[in-house]
């Protein structure tokens, strides 16, 4: 199954609302983050991110709405680091 993993900053944008297919969601310092994850998949995709954010190339949210904003979020992050589908 393939997973897809996206981050945008939602700073200022106020309360997050969950949809359906998601229980929790919390804020974590990133070791306790990575001591959390069970896969190396996923704490591969989470180093990824902290190595974004300390490069300061994460996509801010755009404003358009859902799948379609976070579509273009990840191709403009995609795009700012040379990635080829």
């Amino acid at each position: 199954m393939p997973k897809h993993y996206f981050a945008l900053d939602v700073t200022g944008l106020g309360e997050i609302v969950l949809s359906d297919e998601h229980r929790e969601v919390r804020w974590m310092a990133y070791g306790d983050a990575r001591t959390a994850l069970r896969y190396d998949d996923d704490r591969t995709a989470l180093w990824e991110l902290d190595q974004r954010l300390r490069r300061s190339r994460l996509p801010r949210a755009l404003g358009g709405s859902g799948s379609v904003a976070a579509a273009e979020a990840v191709q403009q992050a995609r795009d700012a680091d040379g990635v080829q589908e």
